[in-house]
């Protein structure tokens, strides 16, 4: 097979630009670059070294920083349960050691393909579509983890302004864009990032469906889920980010799992267990991945140490409920949630639908029940909300969410029958499928710049303002009462101003609902509201410590 040589070694030097003081955008960009260079590339690389004759160059340079990427997930969250801060000589150790071992054991990168230039192409246009767009209410969450993150130089244990509250949130994503922004001095990265990951999207699509189709295949699944299905757009304008990374994790795992080789144990384990850390609906992945346990004999003992390897992350989630919080998940989300059939056409699209079912026709009995375990579990799960079962953790499960997860094995099976019916005239199909969705790329909000925040809404631009103003006068310690934690811009002053809130906008598993008594407190504050002036309102704002009034 032919190979591209490379001596790994050389790519350290790099590492110098670390050193030089962040002053410009130009100085910035070469920062992330050498990042991704030094502390995903060559760790992947090395630890990828057995599959990278199953890719051609660009596409096995991406998988190596997938795997990269992984690997730091595992890796910081490890360094956080060992009580161990991260800084620049502990970041690049990783790269450092793989370098060497990649030169000793002569790791090779395969020749180029020039096929593969369509999902370069098709990357980059997909990068510059969403870079700017206006992150949406998620983006919220995100943003107080990382500057978390950033604080401690390490994954935190609780909330630095809620000490009472542990923090259990799924933090992967966090992970990677902490890294990007320590090492380049760069704040606000999340949109960036998250449209990154938006490619990585299509590039494990293709990785996957090329690993148990076809190229062609591969290669249409590819533009597809990044140009032919909603949610992707939809989760990158919301803020959802962490949905993106699962995105990414799922082909990925059925990519290393078609390797058939033993060795990848630790590896697949490795991957499972960022996946994990990325998002706990990864769990679910388990379903379909369990009619693969007889014919792939390394699942078992991966899924084992998938386990060891997340107990940094597990030992974190707390899966008790009070009665007041599942109410309160009930009636916020799971109720106007509800499935509904109309849900296939608005999020996944009617002929993408269709088109994926007919997919199945010429899938392999292996794969035929794997994809129909895969996308019957999801939308049988998405039923129950019609029905009101309940089980453990029902409530938790959003019908909208279950629906847009069926689209990354939809949309392999719409690649698959694509290919198998177009014929040499494939893109014209794919053009079909992707036309629809022109409209939305150009009608979604765009950010412009904040003071605090890009953003595409005036009322919270003025809001930032009054953040503004917050931090240039006010103590951190101060308390501050705002309109709601949804929904409003003042829920934004924990993580834009770093200011305590009677309502703040938290990860919700992490029960502060419950902690902060957030549903008693919105029925107290109506006093407040109709009379700001009586002598019950003020004793409520003394009693919660309240220092100023934000709405």
């Amino acid at each position: 097979m032919d190979i591209t040589k490379v001596r790994y070694s050389l790519i350290l030097l790099f590492g110098f630009v670390f050193f030089i003081p962040s002053g410009s955008f130009v100085i910035a960009t070469v920062k992330a670059c050498a990042a991704f260079a030094l502390f995903y590339f060559l760790p992947g690389v090395f630890l990828s070294k057995k599959l990278l004759d199953k890719c051609n160059l660009l596409s096995g340079s991406v998988l190596a920083v997938l795997v990269g990427v992984c690997f730091h997930i595992v890796y910081v969250y490890l360094l956080g349960f060992c009580g161990i801060s991260f800084n620049m000589y502990v970041l690049l150790a990783p790269g450092v050691v793989c370098a060497v071992l990649a030169d000793y054991y002569k790791v090779q990168l395969p020749k180029n393909d020039p096929r593969e230039l369509y999902l370069v192409l098709a990357g980059v246009i997909f990068f510059l579509l969403t870079y700017n767009l206006a992150p949406g209410e998620d983006a919220n969450g995100h943003l107080m983890v990382i500057t978390m993150i950033l604080e401690e130089k390490s994954v935190p244990l609780t909330y630095t302004l809620y000490p009472e509250l542990s923090l259990s949130y799924h933090m992967g994503f966090h992970v990677i864009v902490s890294e990007i922004e320590y090492t380049t001095g760069v704040g606000t990265l999340l949109s960036v990032t998250g449209s990154l990951f938006g490619v990585f999207v299509i590039f494990s699509s293709y990785l996957c469906v090329k690993s148990f189709y076809t190229e062609k295949a591969g290669l249409i699944s590819g533009i597809l889920i990044g140009f032919g299905v909603l949610p992707l757009l939809y989760y990158l304008s919301y803020g959802a980010y962490a949905s993106i990374v699962l995105f990414v994790m799922q082909p990925l795992v059925i990519f290393l799992l078609y390797s058939k080789d033993f060795s990848d144990i630790p590896l697949l384990s490795l991957v499972l267990a960022a996946g994990v850390m990325s998002h706990s609906s990864f769990l679910l992945f388990w379903i379909p991945l369990l009619t693969f346990f007889e014919k792939y004999k390394m699942l078992i003992p991966s899924f084992v140490l998938s386990l060891v390897l997340s107990i940094p992350h597990l030992v974190r989630i707390q899966s008790s409920y009070s009665l007041q919080e599942v109410v309160q998940l009930y009636h916020l989300w799971y109720v106007p949630e509800v499935f509904r059939v109309q849900m296939i056409a608005e999020r996944i699209g009617v002929l993408v639908f269709v088109c994926g079912i007919l997919g199945f026709i010429f899938l392999k009995r292996r794969e035929f029940i794997f994809f129909l375990v895969w996308v019957l579990s999801l939308l049988f799960l998405a039923l129950t909300s019609v029905v009101d079962v309940e089980f453990p953790f029902w409530f938790v499960l959003f019908a909208n969410r279950l629906v847009d997860f069926m689209v990354i094995p939809l949309a392999f099976l719409v690649s698959i029958f694509v290919s198998e019916i177009g014929k040499k005239k494939y893109y014209l199909l794919v053009l079909l499928l992707v036309l629809p969705l022109v409209p939305h790329f150009y009608s979604i909000p765009r950010s412009s710049e904040g003071l605090l925040f890009p953003t595409d809404s005036p009322e919270f631009a003025a809001d930032q303002e009054g953040i503004v103003w917050l931090l240039q006068n006010t103590d951190e310690s101060v308390i501050i009462l705002n309109d709601w934690w949804t929904g409003t811009g003042s829920s934004w002053i924990t993580s834009l101003g770093m200011r305590r809130l009677i309502f703040p906008f938290l990860y919700v598993h992490d029960h502060f609902l419950d902690i902060l008594d957030i549903p008693e407190k919105s029925r107290d504050i109506l006093w407040v509201g109709l009379t700001p002036d009586s002598e019950e309102s003020h004793e409520l704002l003394t009693n919660w410590g309240v220092d100023y009034i934000f709405l």
